[in-house]
């Protein structure tokens, strides 16, 4: 769900992802998952401040995909 308070869903990854940064609007990053050969993942974000955040899939070729989502 976005807006969320603990755990942020991702389902159905395209296989040609393998990692996925979590940064807040400054652009620091709050977290790396590797998220190779996964098709779905749960990120933890009960211990983050309140705020939008996005993640960021990063592909083999270097593509980035980028989603927003608010910490409640």
């Amino acid at each position: 769900p976005n807006p969320s308070k603990s755990i942020i869903n991702v389902n159905n990854l395209n296989n040609d992802y393998n990692i996925l940064t979590v940064s807040n609007i400054n652009g620091s990053v709050i977290k790396q998952i590797s998220i190779l050969n996964k098709l779905n993942i749960s990120v933890d974000i009960e211990n983050m401040d309140n705020g939008m955040y996005f993640l960021h899939f990063f592909n083999k070729k270097g593509v980035v995909t980028t989603q927003k989502f608010i910490k409640n």
